[in-house]
Order: C-alpha cells, then sequence, then structure tokens
C-alpha cells in the first residue's frame, strides 16, 4: 500500500488527504503549524503550503533528511514551477510539481457520468476530444 504524508492542513492539504483515505491509501495529515517530524516515512511527500512558505519547507526537509530514501516530493503551489524543489533534486530526491485545480477538475470530470467522454472513456476506448463531439 502506497503511504501519504500531506504537510500542511489548508483547504488544498486536507481535500487531498480526505481524497486519498477514500481512495484507500494511508494517508498522514501534519499542519505546517507543527513542524516537521522526526522523520517522515512514506512513499510520497505532498508539500501542500502557501508558495511563499515552499523554500523554507523544502530547505528544512533537504537539511534534516527527514524522508525515507526512495520518497516522491511534490508540491501544490498554485504560482511556483519546480525550481523551488532543487534543492531536494540535488540529494537524488524525485520531485514533482501539480497545480491544486487539475485535482478539482478531475474530480469534476469524475462526476459527470452522463457525458460522451465519460461513456467512452468507462468503454476504455483511448480518443481524442474531436472524436467525442
Amino acid at each position: 500500500m502506497k503511504s501519504i504524508f500531506v504537510f500542511g492542513a489548508g483547504k488544498v492539504g486536507r481535500a487531498l488527504a480526505k481524497g486519498r483515505k477514500k481512495a484507500r491509501l494511508a494517508v498522514t495529515l501534519r499542519p505546517a503549524r507543527r513542524g516537521w517530524p522526526a522523520r517522515v516515512d512514506a512513499d510520497v511527500i505532498v508539500l501542500a503550503v502557501r508558495d511563499r512558505d515552499l523554500p523554507e519547507a523544502v530547505r528544512t526537509l533537504a537539511d534534516r533528511k527527514l524522508r525515507a530514501r526512495g520518497t516522491t516530493v511534490v508540491h501544490g503551489a498554485g504560482a511556483l514551477g519546480a525550481e523551488p524543489l532543487a534543492p531536494l533534486r540535488a540529494l537524488g530526491v524525485s520531485v514533482a510539481q501539480m497545480h491544486p485545480m487539475t485535482q478539482f477538475i478531475a474530480a469534476i470530470a469524475a462526476m459527470q457520468t452522463e457525458s460522451k467522454f465519460a461513456r467512452v472513456y468507462s468503454e476504455g476506448r483511448c480518443v481524442s476530444a474531436r472524436a467525442v463531439r
């Protein structure tokens, strides 16, 4: 089972944690105001903090070597690219970024069960948007 550690319990962090729990993944949600635990044993660490707080969260995670070997670190800061994760990438950590809106868009699409796209997708056909029209 994949385990996920979400650092930051704001709207995005809580929504991600709730959704992942529904998917039966082991999720730990930790408010950033509580600081980092002594160690983070998770397959994926999601940094769900404000854009301005991301560099410090990355620096602390990198400096203290809090993560387990093989952990992937993802940030969901809306206005930032992958640059803030550079200190972790330099240590050989797998990193990724996600824009928070992609999660909401996926959720909305999943709820539209009667759309042409949903029908084609449920049939297992991989087609372009043009073919669905």
